[in-house]
């Protein structure tokens, strides 16, 4: 009994004493400093030898940290850009990187047959190509044919002195060169 009484009164003089100070007390486990006035619960569970009820505390110290990281690598990934942006080739060079496509081909040009000369009235001119997707556009008034003069859909028939001009058109190609025979008519 004397055993217990005297381990009792060491207890309470330890604890009076502590309070009466309002010293703070260490947590092992976390290393942070509880205080009797502020954090009751947590000092009260250090001062039993248990380790403290600090997770929310500690939890709230690393959201902080993290907000602080975070903060800190935007600010850098925000710089990088504005580096890459400042350092970024002009717009007039960035255009001598880009590789230039090779011009289409050319469709092939048109045939007319006969092949010129002098006809007798009523010779009938025909304009082929091989390109079975071009279309052949024609003129008979020396000027040269464009996708606008009239579309070769059939034999021509000379009465007079012309001048046949044709050029092929491929959409998927540049248009063929101008092909031009002249008949005479005989007379």
């Amino acid at each position: 009994m004397r055993r217990a009484m005297r381990a009792a009164v060491m207890t309470a003089m330890l604890l009076v004493g502590v309070s009466a100070a309002g010293a703070q007390m260490l947590d092992p486990s976390t290393g942070i400093m509880v205080d009797p006035m502020t954090d009751p619960y947590d000092y009260a569970t250090v001062a039993s030898g248990q380790p403290g009820n600090l997770s929310m505390e500690v939890s709230e110290q690393q959201v902080a940290q993290d907000q602080k990281d975070m903060q800190a690598q935007l600010e850098a990934s925000q710089q990088d850009a504005i580096n890459a942006m400042n350092n970024a080739p002009d717009s007039d060079d960035s255009a001598e990187t880009v590789p230039s496509l090779p011009p289409a081909p050319k469709t092939v040009k048109p045939a007319i047959a006969p092949k010129g000369g002098k006809v007798a009235a009523g010779t009938a001119v025909t304009i082929s190509d091989p390109d079975a997707a071009a279309v052949v556009y024609y003129t008979t008034n020396g000027k040269k044919p464009t996708a606008a003069s009239a579309r070769y859909d059939g034999p021509i028939v000379v009465s007079a002195k012309e001048k046949v001009e044709a050029m092929a058109f491929d959409v998927n190609m540049q248009p063929s060169g101008v092909v031009t025979t002249t008949f005479k008519v005989k007379g």
